[in-house]
């Protein structure tokens, strides 16, 4: 009788183990694991695919991507700068490039725990529909903790960590052809405050 009390007993305690091994694997889960790198930015081409395993859909649930299915939608994310440097709040960036090639984009900053970046000023992202392109055609976005002019994202009150998220909806197929090649903005730091 103690022999199997002894044996139900562990068994289940390494039920229990395996459950809480599993639910810290999923919870701890980067959606970028397995991803594909692009400069400073971070993709996975099963964003919003059926092949996506349980522990990606989890992680894009956790991140909050609410993934499209991965037809219409590519996500790039960067919580470093150009150079490797994690993302500081108190520091100024400037994104640089080419606008994204796709039927329509935003870059949106979020603090470290996924959520949007409460801000006086409202401002959440910078998107196609309202950036402002240089004379060459560029992108240029400064993320900043103090207002900038142009294509601006506050990062006061992020914390000291965040991160930004580049949507490409409906992005054209050299997009798909070459996540890792696709032409994004460089991340470049300067001063802090």
């Amino acid at each position: 009788m103690i022999r199997r009390i002894l044996y139900y007993g562990s068994v289940i305690l390494a039920g229990v183990a395996i459950g809480a091994g599993s639910v810290v694997a999923l919870t701890s889960f980067s959606v970028v694991q397995g991803g594909i790198e692009n400069g400073p930015w971070r993709t996975n081409a099963l964003y919003g695919s059926a092949d996506a395993s349980p522990y990606l859909r989890t992680g894009v649930a956790i991140a909050g991507l609410f993934a499209l299915r991965k037809e219409e939608t590519v996500y790039y994310t960067a919580s470093t700068d150009s150079d490797g440097d994690i993302l500081d709040a108190n520091c100024r960036y400037r994104l640089k490039g080419l606008p994204p090639d796709a039927r329509w984009w935003s870059f949106t900053l979020y603090a470290a725990d996924h959520f949007l970046v409460d801000n006086p000023d409202g401002i959440y992202s910078v998107a196609k529909t309202g950036a402002l392109l240089g004379p060459d055609g560029g992108l240029e976005i400064v993320v900043s903790p103090d207002r900038q002019d142009g294509n601006w994202l506050p990062s006061t009150g992020a914390g000291p960590l965040f991160s930004i998220t580049a949507r490409l909806y409906h992005p054209s197929a050299g997009v798909y052809a070459d996540l890792a090649g696709t032409p994004l903005p460089t991340i470049r730091k300067g001063d802090c405050l």
